[in-house]
């Protein structure tokens, strides 16, 4: 397969006929997968401008699982979830499993074309925006680091993740169900793993003396949160 020299889509669906029809809609050109194991097999060498995946790709193989994957190679890269399936639940899972938008067939060439474009607007205002802040504590997404106070710690990808989930809802507590699914997909996995990064990630705010914590808080889920108060209360207790 030979990449395309001009901006391209690419099509993950089990009928090679889709990928001509989102040509078609889109005017761009669609380089077709049939499944996630051969998609997942070239995608760091593809930059693709979208990635329009099915849900249905077979008897043991699911767009949704691969979605998270996706998102860890193109994190800038509109990805819009298509399907003839009508259940109602698979635009949330979609859009918690990292799709950008939802789609159903049969396609409509207009509404593709206008979510498309709407996606790629965004995804390019978010790409300006790098840095996100949190008190005193910079997190850099190019970079994948947290810095405080010129002490800079690296985060790998999935406390990476884990604090971009947080930080989204900061101080607030976010559901356990909601991280799973947006670190792992629909794989299943154990609190104890979860706990296991959220310790991580503590682990690696404290070393720099963020003033930002990753609590969990029982029975409801885990936050992000700042400490500085709480610490300033503590020390002003004894005086």
């Amino acid at each position: 397969m030979q990449e395309p020299k001009e901006a391209y889509t690419i099509t993950l669906d089990d009928d090679p006929v889709m990928a001509r029809i989102i040509e078609q809609a889109t005017g761009l050109e669609s380089i077709s997968f049939m499944s996630t194991s051969k998609l997942l097999a070239k995608a760091s060498s593809l930059e693709p401008q979208a990635v329009f995946v099915d849900v249905h790709l077979g008897v043991d193989d699911s767009g949704l699982d691969v979605l998270p994957k996706l998102r860890e190679f193109w994190p800038n890269v509109v990805l819009l979830v298509i399907t003839g399936d009508p259940n109602d639940a698979l635009v949330g899972e979609s859009l918690a499993a990292g799709a950008n938008d939802f789609v159903r067939k049969p396609i409509n060439a207009e509404e593709v074309r206008g979510r498309l474009r709407a996606r790629i607007a965004e995804m390019a205002a978010r790409r300006r925006i790098d840095e996100l802040r949190f008190g005193t504590l910079v997190y850099s997404r190019s970079k994948g680091s947290i810095e405080n106070a010129g002490m800079r710690e690296y985060l790998p990808r999935l406390q990476a993740k884990l604090f971009e989930i947080l930080w989204e809802n900061r101080g607030a507590v976010v559901a356990r169900s909601e991280i799973k699914v947006r670190m792992w997909g629909r794989v299943k996995v154990a609190d104890n793993t979860l706990d296991k990064k959220v310790s991580n990630l503590r682990h690696l705010l404290g070393r720099i003396n963020s003033g930002v914590t990753c609590e969990v808080v029982y029975g409801k889920g885990i936050r992000l949160r700042e400490i500085e108060a709480d610490t300033a209360a503590q020390t002003g207790g004894g005086s």
